[in-house]
């Protein structure tokens, strides 16, 4: 059920402005042993996750016939997505050769493959509202238009270019592996943001992969966010504070060294304060519901040292619980038990 006020924060688990140059510890590697199906893409992993996956293997992927979670709510997306540099506030360039820790809230993760950004997060989220409409189980198969996802991002006659470049996109996605701890370190897996991308003659197929899916949108707290009016911001930095900021109810002051590797900017560093200035600006004209006010505080010449204040709007941040993972649901002859 959707929370009401008094809204649970989660701000002081996640930062204060003493413990900014404190990065949280990356996932444990492996002792020895890696994960089989993913060794290929993946040089280390937890040891967490060698254990999830083998288990998996060995009860036939047996998350695939899970019912897909929220499906009721498609515009909620687990928290640590906007609270992390997975999808990053400036154009992403290159890839990650070797799995990477990334700055995350609440989260560990590890990820590797094509770096992403907040166009690429628009496109994952559009999988992920299909995915619930149209695919009973977490590990479906569905089918999908690529003019629906141009719809959806706000074009109605696209042409064959636009078409190609979502499709380029999708496949793209499907290439990032990602390693994660959510809910203290209580769960833990890795898998791909998308299980496959596949194109039939002139018809497109996408499928979820259960190992990252099912965990992601179960145990971390779901958010209801509002991608058309995210895009609506014309900064790809601003974007990424909408859907950072909607995810919180108070605006405590971060530092700008730590927001900038929080956000994933690759920029000049001594441009950030005035380019983050330009992106709150036009999220305050924007969404004043979401961010009402802000401030920079300076008091140190070292910009990195600044700390970015908001006042948060009226608007009320709705979400969904965390809940735990289901017992997995052996198959005998593809047939769920």
């Amino acid at each position: 059920m959707t929370q009401a006020a008094p809204y649970e924060d989660d701000w002081d688990l996640a930062y204060s402005p003493e413990s900014a140059q404190q990065p949280s510890p990356p996932p444990k590697p492996a002792a020895e042993a890696t994960v089989r199906h993913v060794a290929r893409a993946l040089p280390s992993l937890p040891h967490a996750v060698h254990r999830i996956e083998t288990k998996a293997e060995t009860e036939g992927k047996a998350w695939d016939a899970q019912p897909m979670p929220h499906s009721l709510r498609s515009k909620s997306f687990p928290a640590f997505m906007a609270r992390s540099a997975l999808f990053r506030a400036t154009k992403a360039v290159g890839s990650f050769t070797v799995l990477t820790p990334v700055k995350a809230q609440k989260a560990n993760i590890q990820v590797f493959g094509p770096k992403l950004d907040m166009r690429d997060k628009r496109i994952w989220e559009i999988a992920i509202e299909l995915a619930k409409e149209r695919a009973p189980n977490i590990g479906d198969k569905f089918e999908v238009e690529l003019r629906e996802f141009a719809r959806r991002m706000g074009t109605e006659s696209p042409n064959a270019r636009a078409l190609r470049s979502i499709w380029s996109d999708l496949t793209r996605i499907a290439m990032v592996r990602v390693a994660f701890e959510l809910d203290g370190g209580r769960t833990q897996g890795a898998g791909s943001l998308i299980a496959s991308a596949i194109r039939e003659e002139d018809r497109f197929f996408l499928r979820l992969n259960p190992d990252f899916a099912l965990p992601a949108l179960l145990c971390d707290k779901q958010f209801v966010l509002n991608p058309t009016r995210r895009s609506s911001i014309g900064s790809a930095l601003g974007q990424w504070l909408h859907d950072f900021y909607c995810t919180h109810s108070k605006g405590q002051p971060i530092h700008l060294d730590y927001l900038m590797e929080l956000c994933g900017y690759e920029g000049v560093a001594r441009n950030f304060p005035s380019k983050l200035k330009e992106a709150m600006d036009e999220l305050v004209k924007t969404a004043p519901e979401v961010v009402a006010s802000y401030a920079i505080h300076k008091p140190t010449r070292r910009f990195e040292k600044w700390q970015l204040e908001a006042q948060i709007g009226e608007e009320k941040r709705s979400y969904q619980q965390p809940s735990s993972m289901p017992q997995p649901r052996a198959r005998r002859g593809g047939v769920a038990l």
